[in-house]
């Protein structure tokens, strides 16, 4: 019974992991199309101290979450 507890919460726990990589990195792999779309608004965003301060906190912010959730999710292990 144990056995069978603990692999289904396994199961779980990499649907969510997959979830967790996949919102990760899903800015990274749109960041090109908004570059194709409309290539100033990268310029704007990094020439603007209050924007590059917003973009470097984004990434910080997203970085500290990713380890957090791995940290959530090795409960089991």
């Amino acid at each position: 019974e144990l056995l069978r507890h603990e692999r289904e919460l396994r199961s779980h726990l990499a649907g969510a992991q997959a979830s967790a990589v996949l919102i990760a990195i899903l800015p990274y792999l749109l960041l090109p199309f908004f570059l194709w779309q409309r290539p100033e608004w990268f310029h704007e965003l990094t020439s603007n101290p209050l924007g590059l301060k917003l973009l470097t906190g984004a990434i910080l912010l997203q970085f500290v979450g990713f380890l957090w959730l791995n940290r959530l999710m090795r409960v089991v292990k």
